[in-house]
């Protein structure tokens, strides 16, 4: 007869890349807050980040927003991706894009509708 040992099973805890910190843990840094983005003016949603593990845009006005990943400024013709308009000013249907991968700069501008130059989203980070 073989000599079988048999070992109980062991939680293994996974670790980020500093050895310490689990993979998994993350923080919110910043408050959630809304971002005015006009039609005139491009503004910054995110600066450069290296920490950054996650970010989340959602459009929470009724203008579509046009968004552009680094140092580029969206226009309405010109930009990464647009995020859908909202029915009504913060029904929950405007567009949303989740991004665990970018680190660069994330800018903004909106599109023009008849009648408003102005909206909104909102932006959470995480490091």
């Amino acid at each position: 007869m073989s000599d079988v040992r048999i070992v109980p099973a062991q939680l293994i805890q996974p670790v980020g890349l500093d050895g310490e910190t689990p993979a998994y843990q993350s923080t919110v840094t910043n408050v959630p807050a809304r971002t005015t983005v006009t039609t005139t003016v491009v503004v910054v949603l995110l600066t450069e980040d290296e920490a950054r593990k996650q970010f989340i845009i959602q459009n929470t006005d009724v203008l579509p927003i046009h968004i552009a990943f680094g140092a580029n400024d969206p226009s309405v013709n010109d930009h990464h991706i647009t995020l859908k308009a909202c029915d009504v000013i913060d029904d929950g249907t405007g567009g949303s894009f989740i991004s665990d991968m970018w680190k660069g700069e994330v800018r903004a501008i909106a599109g023009p509708v008849l009648l408003t130059t102005t909206g909104a989203v909102t932006v959470t980070e995480f490091t």
